[in-house]
């Protein structure tokens, strides 16, 4: 009888776990001298057992996974961590040589400022397979300030609350997401923001967002509200093996740098205010595709920039240019593909409205013209910008004695073939 009663509570043990599981306790703490677990003395939590904090708002005064001084604490795993106040992240990692490392668990907090994921001050943190919701105003999904590293893996972020970006770094941060998935409720919020000093560099891959169904921004520099500092930022965004819908807006005085590569698309517009400044690269692979009049300081395209036309007439604002431009593929789609018989119509004379107002280079720029119906004699000539104006070019080659040459465009095309018709 002893053997049975010992094989049968051996049996409710395999099936219902130790009893330890399933404990609730406020923070936990990880510093250089040991960690700490409030209401749960001389433990750590397991997979399954919740962090739930209500205590006072401010940094470290509520937070859930709390690692300082140092700390290091790199088995969480499986664990529930809620927060109520503001400024109470549900994860907060700082101070140099400070390191986390959190897999399979969930996170949420529902006070001002408080963030799912949060490293500051040279601090290292890693979430990976993280569901983390917010639900507070300006409580972003994960945040990196002060030299922090943020890396971020096959998670799913959820924020509610207004001006709760996607991830935001502040002084220097570093982000780093791939294969995730953000959900942004509200138009207000950005997947990235950046502000402060320094240089923030994001690396997102493999990632998919909703922004406010469609009309929130992938980038922007909006200064956080419990942050008055000068906003002055740069800005390195690098997006790969994603492709993304939403617009770009620079502020204040910050340089920002945003890189489309490895098979990326960007859907949107760019607007810049303030004194910033905004370069665009786009790779051999990748694309952009612009829906409405943009401004940026510089275009690199290596692989394809799309415009939606959306108005009247032959010509349409497109992209405003301050710096450089470079453009090696260039497409439209609502642009209609001429041959030149258009020539012979009336009052038709098409320009791109490309503004540049510096130097111009690339070699592609008439891939949408089908030029293979010119007359005898005729050529095109490369494209030139007048008073900002990007505008075709057409060369004839008279056969009279000391040959010349007559350059023509738009309408002086018009009156020169008019006259040449005639006297046939």
């Amino acid at each position: 009888m002893k053997k049975l009663h010992y094989f049968l509570i051996f049996l409710t043990l395999a099936f219902t776990g130790p009893s330890t599981l399933a404990r609730t306790g406020g923070s936990f703490l990880v510093s250089s001298t040991g960690t700490s677990w409030a209401g749960q003395s001389g433990t750590v939590p397991v997979s399954g057992d919740m962090i739930k904090t209500g205590g006072t708002s401010g940094f470290g005064g509520g937070n859930g996974f709390y690692v300082y001084d140092g700390g290091i604490y790199t088995s969480a795993n499986g664990w529930h961590i809620e927060t109520a106040n503001n400024d109470n992240n549900a994860v907060y990692v700082t101070d140099t040589n400070s390191r986390a490392i959190i897999t399979s668990s969930t996170l949420e907090t529902h006070g001002t400022f408080s963030q799912g994921l949060a490293v500051t001050q040279s601090g290292s943190l890693e979430g990976r397979t993280m569901d983390v919701t917010t639900h507070g105003t300006e409580a972003y999904g994960g945040g990196a300030s002060f030299m922090g590293r943020l890396t971020v893996v096959s998670s799913t972020f959820h924020t509610i609350g207004s001006r709760a970006h996607g991830v935001a770094a502040f002084n220097s941060g570093t982000i780093t997401v791939t294969g995730s998935e953000f959900v942004l409720e509200q138009a207000s919020s950005s997947l990235v923001n950046s502000s402060g000093t320094g240089t923030n560099t994001f690396t997102l891959t493999q990632v998919t967002a909703d922004l406010a169904g469609g009309s929130g921004l992938v980038l922007n520099n909006t200064t956080p509200n419990n942050m008055a500092v000068p906003n002055s930022a740069t800005t390195i965004l690098t997006i790969n093996q994603s492709s993304l819908s939403g617009n770009i807006l620079t502020s204040s005085s910050t340089q920002n740098t945003v890189n489309l590569s490895s098979n990326s698309t960007l859907t949107g517009m760019s607007t810049r205010s303030g004194v910033s400044t905004l370069s665009v690269n786009i790779d051999s692979t990748s694309e952009w595709d612009v829906t409405a009049a943009s401004t940026l300081t510089n275009l690199n395209v290596r692989g394809t920039l799309g415009v939606t036309l959306t108005g009247t007439g032959y010509t349409a604002a497109l992209v405003t240019v301050g710096t450089t431009l470079t453009i090696d593929s260039f497409t439209t789609e609502i642009m209609p593909i001429f041959d030149a018989s258009f020539i012979y119509g009336e009052d038709i004379q098409y320009s791109y409205q490309i503004f540049n107002t510096m130097a111009v280079s690339g070699r592609d720029f008439l891939p949408f013209v089908d030029w293979s119906n010119l007359e005898d004699g005729w050529t095109v000539i490369t494209p030139s910008f007048t008073n900002g104006v990007l505008k075709w070019g057409l060369e004839y080659t008279i056969p009279e004695p000391g040959t010349w040459v007559l350059m023509l465009g738009g309408f002086s095309v018009l009156s020169y073939l008019q006259r040449r018709r005639h006297r046939k």
